[in-house]
């Protein structure tokens, strides 16, 4: 839009959710902006419940991938069929990829669905995300490009492994609970799948793992609000300034 054109080249203090979005928008922004981190909380939309891992057996046969988001071409589901593909013809013949959001733009939708082993389940009520998720092994996203992604921590809440992209913005959400690979490696991204679900107890370490990983991002996001209060509230800045002070002496 012309006018948040206009914005990023003339105003001087910018918000951003992510350091990838910071990165991206020192890009375009006048030399002197000021662009400070304001990284949302995550909270557990879909009532999402890590204690249901505990009752699951170690063995997932079959295995049972899940992905959330809208089915447009950005969000690269060719590249998650292509990994399931790989994942059935060496690992798992049975397989399967659930793929949680309602139809967007581009001519995807028709030929996933039609896939074996695909199930699009289009937009869910949030009980509903919950059921299907509480019955995944792994959260898989094979994103092109997130300015930071959300869904991957929400998909934490239920003690899922998370396997992402190698790229910055997911490596930035994740930290050390996440798995990575590059999508346009289907049959490589198939064997760090299936490793990963050949560890005795790999349920419970991941699932201890990705609440780790919520616990970590909020205290961020709590680091970001307070420093954001300070922006707009001269007495919240000379508290923090005073209280700065006294831990340094």
């Amino acid at each position: 839009a012309p006018q948040f054109a206009v914005a990023i080249k003339r105003l001087r203090y910018f918000f951003v959710n992510s350091e990838k979005t910071r990165a991206d928008l020192l890009k375009h922004a006048r030399d002197d902006a000021d662009i400070r981190l304001y990284r949302p909380s995550v909270a557990n939309p879909f009532a999402l419940d890590s204690r249901t891992r505990a009752a699951m057996p170690d063995t997932a046969k079959p295995l049972r991938l899940v992905s959330l988001g809208t089915v447009e071409p950005r969000k690269n589901y060719a590249a998650a069929i292509a990994i399931l593909d790989a994942l059935r013809s060496r690992h798992d013949a049975r397989a399967e990829l659930h793929i949680i959001g309602r139809a967007g733009w581009g001519e995807d939708g028709a030929a996933i669905a039609q896939h074996p082993g695909v199930t699009v389940h289009g937009y869910l009520a949030a009980s509903d995300v919950k059921r299907v998720m509480d019955t995944a092994d792994v959260y898989l996203n094979t994103s092109h490009d997130e300015g930071l992604g959300l869904p991957l921590l929400e998909a934490q809440f239920a003690g899922l492994p998370v396997v992402a992209p190698d790229q910055a913005v997911f490596r930035e959400v994740l930290g050390a609970s996440g798995t990575f690979i590059d999508p346009a490696a289907p049959e490589r991204a198939a064997e760090l799948i299936a490793a990963l679900n050949s560890v005795p107890g790999w349920r419970a370490a991941q699932s201890a793992s990705a609440l780790a990983n919520v616990a970590r991002w909020n205290a961020l996001a709590a680091q970001d609000l307070a420093a954001a209060r300070t922006v707009f509230d001269p007495c919240e800045a000379k508290a923090t300034a005073s209280l700065s002070a006294a831990r340094a002496t």
